[in-house]
């Protein structure tokens, strides 16, 4: 294969994604919209199969997957974000809560990384986390600030905050004076406005 020939290849390729991208925001779009026309819960679920069977047809994993757009259309609405992300990255979201939604994808947007990217590095982090490592009090590896940074940055404010407290209750990191007090006092007032209804 000649270089010039390869290089139109891969350009091709490339706009095939982009323009799949297009499609699926499209669809997302589209079958949340349909969703909408049904109950909420699993029953509207089975009505959405029911219609989406009925009307268009659709075998049982077709109809899984358009309610996966839907799902993930009222997360991210955003066209911008499906061009950037692409409807596998956003789907990974669907099970976690809202917060945790919120916390991901602003980690991805301000560093500029795929979704899948945040979440394993949230996970490895965790993993590092929990362990009990007779080697806790050791100065982290630069590796390992930098996975600890992306999970810290993937987390929301409140949870932050709390294994902030919890690591220096446990006595993980040592508390400058007045820390492990307002860590907590950030915590309680994040989880009233929570629970405010306005």
């Amino acid at each position: 294969m000649t270089f010039e020939k390869s290089r139109a290849l891969i350009k091709e390729w490339r706009q095939i994604v982009a323009d799949r991208k297009t499609v699926d925001y499209r669809m997302a779009r589209w079958a949340q919209r349909v969703r909408l026309e049904f109950s909420s819960g699993s029953a509207g679920d089975e009505q959405f199969f029911k219609w989406l069977e009925t009307e268009l047809g659709l075998s049982n994993a077709e109809k899984v997957e358009a309610l996966n757009l839907a799902r993930s259309f009222k997360i991210v609405p955003d066209q911008q974000t499906w061009a950037a992300q692409g409807a596998a990255q956003i789907r990974r979201l669907i099970d976690l809560p809202k917060r945790e939604q919120v916390a991901v994808l602003e980690a991805a947007k301000i560093e500029d990384r795929k979704i899948g990217s945040v979440l394993r590095g949230r996970e490895e982090a965790a993993e590092a986390l929990t362990r009990k490592n007779p080697n806790v009090h050791a100065v982290p590896s630069t590796g390992d600030k930098k996975i600890i940074a992306r999970f810290a940055r993937g987390l929301s404010d409140d949870l932050l905050a709390d294994l902030l407290a919890e690591a220096i209750a446990d006595q993980i990191v040592t508390s400058p004076s007045g820390v492990f007090a307002a860590a907590k006092r950030y915590a309680t007032v994040l989880r009233r406005v929570d629970r405010d209804p306005r």
